[in-house]
């Protein structure tokens, strides 16, 4: 991959990655979220390619990450994409100090329960973030995942669940 500066523009990383898929993919599409984390400024400078959105967790707040959406990598080309009014556009969001900021993939919120009646996102995620928003990043994920088991029943999933808390330094 001839990536060179692209990876430090988040949104023309995106493009770049876009068009590969795009020329290669046979219809297949991958959603992304790619972040650069000024650590000096607190500030998150990220794309989104069709990816659910972090979760900026401060104090007792729970909240989506504002970003800017876009369609998965792999369905338009960076043209169509333009033409359609959509490319894909940088967002910035300033994370306060001592913040939490959860990455996750839809394989978690999107899990049913046994009955296939219900998402996961909908009725526990945020009990179980609300519950546990001032512990550390370890327990949050251990908590999630243990509460997405005993949502589902079990611990066979049908889609990939991946999860990782980072805490900003005060």
């Amino acid at each position: 991959m001839q990536a060179g500066e692209k990876k430090e523009q988040p949104a023309e990383f995106i493009d770049y990655l876009n068009d590969m898929l795009y020329s290669d993919s046979n219809l297949n599409l991958v959603t992304m979220f790619y972040g650069i984390f000024n650590s000096k400024t607190n500030e998150l400078y990220s794309a989104c390619a069709g990816h659910v959105p972090p979760i900026l967790i401060f104090e007792s707040k729970i909240e989506k990450l504002k970003l800017k959406k876009n369609f998965p990598c792999g369905i338009y080309s960076k043209q169509q994409l333009h033409k359609m009014g959509r490319p894909f556009t940088l967002s910035q969001n300033t994370i306060p100090a001592g913040a939490k900021i959860l990455f996750y993939t839809d394989g978690l919120t999107e899990c049913h329960d046994p009955n296939q009646l219900v998402f996961f996102e909908e009725t526990e995620m945020q009990k179980t973030l609300e519950a546990n928003s001032r512990q550390n990043c370890h327990m949050i994920v251990h908590h999630l995942y243990e509460s997405v088991k005993k949502f589902k029943g079990d611990d066979n999933f049908p889609d990939d669940i991946f999860i990782i808390c980072l805490e900003t330094i005060q």
